[in-house]
């Protein structure tokens, strides 16, 4: 079966599925870039004070606690963020 019957085949049994795909564009996914910088930067931020330096500061051990929260947040926000640009394509 060649790759152009396989596509008619396909479409034949998955009509609907056609009608949900959307076209891609590069715009939405470079809007969420900062926050991807932001997160990766965190990480590494908080792999470079767990040094045996740091260790004895309260505020590093605060702010170690407050990561994962920080990175939930950010997530809520790149939800956020790509569920508006949805909103507004449609």
């Amino acid at each position: 079966m060649n790759h152009e019957t396989r596509l008619n085949y396909n479409s034949c049994l998955y009509p609907h599925v056609k009608s949900l795909v959307k076209k891609h564009q590069a715009k939405k996914e470079l809007a969420l870039l900062p926050i991807l910088f932001i997160a990766i930067a965190l990480c590494v931020g908080g792999h470079f004070v767990l040094q045996p330096n740091y260790q004895d500061s309260n505020l590093v051990e605060y702010s170690l606690a407050a990561l994962p929260f920080a990175l939930f947040a950010l997530v809520i926000l790149a939800i956020r963020i790509a569920i508006k640009q949805e909103e507004n394509d449609d």
